[in-house]
């Protein structure tokens, strides 16, 4: 087992100094961050892929090495190499102007135009910051960013990436909607009772601006938001709300009601939700006689 592992490090270590002395090719390969530019929100983790456009050539092995401005206590980058390549190994005894680099090697030989090497992980906790991640590229160094192509290197330039540092929120996702009254499905619901249902979310909060109620009955929709004076709500806490819709008229017996709701949270996140009630007939229910009548037999207003 020993012996294994010093033939593999010694192969690792031919195949570095192998890549590391590559000649420059008058090839026109490129490395480039994608997105180059965004807005990391403070304390979540954002994610940028390095891409490799060869630009007709092939390549079967490459290196990647950044610089970037992450310094702080709770700010933190990583290089992963999930790509193309079957082999990665991170490189070893950086000179100072670099943070971290990355080789990639192995898995046959590739050619297009949107390959990926790998991902950059990081994240910030300082709201405000513009946070830079170069790829260090340097062809009179023999340790620097190159993408290989049977022996020779054809990367001739990189596109590196620029990012806004944000306040907000981590949460992806959506509020909910419930307890619903009356509930999805209900079949002999009172005509003349108000429409009622819960806004609850776990993290950021519903953001009770946002929200928007459509009722279709009778072949009419008709819009509710929270600036109506037909629809209320109460706050239940720090994230919830609880909601009331009283529509100027009673809805029609034996006739369907559909409700949608659509709110988003601090995040921005925005939940859907559909539902109806009252689709059934009085015959259905069960009301004496086939005739339709505006009061079934069961103890229910449905005037």
């Amino acid at each position: 087992m020993l012996m294994k592992k010093i033939i593999k490090n010694a192969k690792l270590a031919l195949f570095l100094l192998f890549f590391l002395s590559l000649p420059v090719s008058a090839s026109a390969a490129t490395l480039s961050l994608q997105p180059s530019s965004g807005t990391m929100i403070t304390d979540c983790p954002f994610t940028v892929d390095v891409i490799i456009d060869t630009q007709g050539q092939q390549t079967d092995a490459s290196q990647v090495y950044l610089k970037h401005n992450l310094s702080g206590f709770s700010e933190n980058l990583s290089l992963l190499g999930n790509g193309i390549y079957s082999s990665y190994s991170n490189a070893q005894n950086l000179p100072q102007r670099i943070d971290t680099g990355l080789l990639g090697y192995g898995g046959g030989s590739f050619s297009g135009n949107n390959l990926k090497f790998g991902e950059i992980r990081m994240k910030s906790d300082q709201a405000g910051k513009t946070v830079n991640v170069d790829i260090d590229f340097n062809k009179n160094k023999s340790i620097t960013s190159k993408v290989a192509d049977q022996g020779a290197n054809i990367l001739s330039s990189v596109n590196n990436g620029s990012y806004q540092v944000v306040s907000g929120y981590c949460e992806t996702v959506p509020p909910n909607v419930q307890n619903l009254d009356p509930a999805h499905k209900e079949p002999n619901h009172p005509v003349d009772q108000n429409v009622k249902f819960d806004l609850t979310d776990n993290s950021s909060g519903v953001d009770i601006s946002t929200l928007q109620v459509e009722i279709t009955h009778d072949n009419q929709t008709k819009t509710y938001g929270p600036n109506d004076s037909q629809l209320t709500y109460t706050q239940l806490n720090n994230t919830d709300y609880s909601v009331e819709i009283d529509p100027n008229n009673n809805f029609k017996p034996q006739m369907r009601v559909d409700v949608k709701v659509e709110v988003a949270d601090n995040a921005g996140n925005v939940g859907t939700r559909t539902y109806y009630f009252n689709d059934l007939t009085c015959q259905q229910l069960g009301c004496p006689g086939s005739k339709v009548t505006t009061q079934c037999n069961d103890g229910q207003d449905n005037d």
